[in-house]
């Protein structure tokens, strides 16, 4: 007010009149970004995370705390799975490393075949998580070609994983991804791919379309299992 005082009255009534307008500028667009983000989160929403949410049950499972060795692991994870199901209203028991939107999902170093990095770089993580033959059927995902993991995915056997939608058409665009390959990059080894999954979320439930592998957990060393139950 004291500022009234001084100032001619047309630039006090421009001056007015700019901070209005910028003012009832700012919500609209405020207005219009909060509506855009309103229908994008609603639609992800309304099409859901991609797998089954509801009559499941988990546990998980440490043998390191034991002291196992992988024998004894390997032992334990499928003897605990075979009296699961035995429980009356058991429909199906899965094990795997990681669920969807837990803190656990594991991060795989590997070098697709064939794709070239950019310079300075070697390889690409992408979220990976191992798991066995079931852990499709029960989460409700599904495999748009190729096979699912089977029990002679085991440790003796070719190494083997199943990729997303969203893996395969970055690194191997217009190509059918069954039969291609991909080095880990921890050991050097190739795994060859089996199958391809439909791309769900992973983390949380408005994520972008994101990478992922499965790997049957079988062929390598675990001592964190979860196992989910069916029910």
């Amino acid at each position: 007010k004291a500022g009234d005082v001084v100032t001619p009255g047309r630039q006090r009534r421009w001056g007015r009149t700019l901070i209005v307008g910028g003012k009832v500028a700012l919500s609209v667009v405020l207005l219009a970004v909060a509506v855009f983000m309103y229908r994008g989160f609603r639609d992800q929403l309304a099409a859901g995370p991609g797998y089954r949410t509801d009559h499941l049950l988990m546990m998980s499972f440490d043998t390191s705390l034991l002291r196992y060795t992988d024998a004894q692991s390997a032992q334990f994870f499928k003897d605990v799975a075979d009296r699961a199901r035995e429980v009356p209203g058991v429909v199906n028991v899965s094990m795997a490393t990681s669920v969807p939107m837990s803190n656990s999902v594991g991060i795989e170093p590997v070098v697709p075949e064939g794709y070239q990095f950019p310079a300075g770089k070697e390889n690409a993580a992408v979220l990976a998580s191992r798991i066995d033959e079931r852990y499709f059927g029960i989460m409700g995902l599904t495999i748009l070609r190729g096979r699912d993991f089977a029990v002679d995915d085991a440790g003796d056997a070719p190494k083997v994983a199943i990729v997303n939608e969203t893996f395969a058409r970055h690194y191997w665009p217009n190509q059918d991804p069954i039969g291609r390959r991909f080095r880990l990059a921890r050991d050097q080894s190739w795994v060859q791919v089996v199958g391809l999954a439909k791309t769900s979320k992973y983390l949380f439930i408005l994520e972008p379309p994101t990478e992922f592998v499965y790997f049957p957990y079988r062929q390598r060393r675990v001592e964190e299992m979860v196992m989910v139950v069916q029910s």
